[in-house]
């Protein structure tokens, strides 16, 4: 399927882990919004830890939905465009993004007992 010159660096997932990882980053994002929304509404806005989500959800929380829907959808086309052209450079920024999203989560998850 894929052949590589001697210099050449292998990806680090095949183009069907690649899409896999795509599917678990909208996931993970729409948890992370999800979960967002409920401390939100548990403790108020002025918990929110990310400066530009804060201002938009102060504005109103379907500011925030709509954004951060639209940043997701933006990075999904934005690497299957790039995978094209330089599918080293997509498969390894979308497998950082997926490794920062699962620490996310898990930061969410433990955020009660902290």
């Amino acid at each position: 399927m894929y052949s590589y010159s001697r210099g050449d660096m292998m990806p680090p997932v095949t183009r069907g882990e690649f899409h896999v990882l795509l599917a678990i980053v909208a996931f993970l994002n729409l948890f992370d919004l999800l979960s967002t929304l409920q401390w939100c509404k548990i403790a108020g806005v002025s918990i929110e830890m990310n400066p530009l989500m804060l201002a938009l959800l102060t504005v109103h929380p379907v500011v925030g939905v709509a954004y951060k829907a639209f940043a997701v959808a933006l990075f999904i086309a934005l690497m299957l465009i790039s995978a094209r052209h330089n599918y080293l450079l997509a498969s390894r920024g979308t497998l950082f993004t997926a490794c920062l999203y699962t620490a996310l989560f898990f930061w969410h998850l433990a955020g009660p007992f902290l």
